[in-house]
């Protein structure tokens, strides 16, 4: 099963397009090693509190589907 098949991952996905429409999302995606989750790189001038209260507010992670953590991270490259 694709990770975009289960259970309340609809919601999810919706919930994670909402925010990269608003701007506060670069990328997103499910890793593709089984099991391994996914991952989210915010927008600059996002802050850690809103990054938190992306997470809590996620119905993925509201209804079980998933969890989050933040990690703070130092970017050395970036394309132009």
């Amino acid at each position: 099963m694709s990770p975009l098949d289960q259970p309340g991952a609809a919601e999810h996905t919706a919930y994670m397009s909402r925010l990269h429409d608003a701007g506060n999302i670069d990328c997103a995606g499910p890793l593709l090693t089984p099991g391994a989750g996914g991952m989210c790189v915010l927008a600059d001038g996002v802050t850690g509190e809103q990054a938190d209260a992306f997470g809590r507010e996620d119905p993925g992670v509201t209804g079980g589907l998933i969890t989050f953590e933040v990690h703070p991270w130092m970017q050395v490259y970036r394309s132009s």
